[in-house]
């Protein structure tokens, strides 16, 4: 079996740090790919929601409302968990709550 020699640990060590910095940095960049997709589909799925409505077809205003709450969700958590902001956060989740009972209310019963 062959012995360590030289500067073993300081390799390790460099080869360890390198691969968390790596690992760091791919999340970073699916963390700021995923926020630009949020930024293009929370408007697009809400805005075609309410267009949706306000052409007399809730049924579907509502499936697409439903396609934006993740995103909605998403934003408000962050917000809450950068800023506090504890009623962006709360009203989400209901709005979902009232979003889900709507598709429920037209599509299933």
């Amino acid at each position: 079996m062959p012995e360590l020699t030289g500067n073993w640990r300081g390799r390790l060590f460099k080869k360890i740090t390198h691969n968390k910095l790596n690992r760091k940095k791919i999340k970073n960049e699916v963390e700021q790919d995923f926020n630009i997709l949020t930024q293009l589909a929370l408007p697009g799925f809400t805005i075609l929601s309410y267009l949706l409505v306000a052409m007399k077809r809730p049924e579907f205003g509502l499936i697409m409302s439903l396609l934006a709450q993740p995103f909605w969700l998403y934003s408000s958590w962050k917000a809450y968990r950068q800023l506090g902001q504890s009623g962006m956060f709360f009203t989400s989740i209901v709005i979902t709550i009232i979003v889900g009972w709507g598709v429920i209310n037209y599509w299933i019963l």
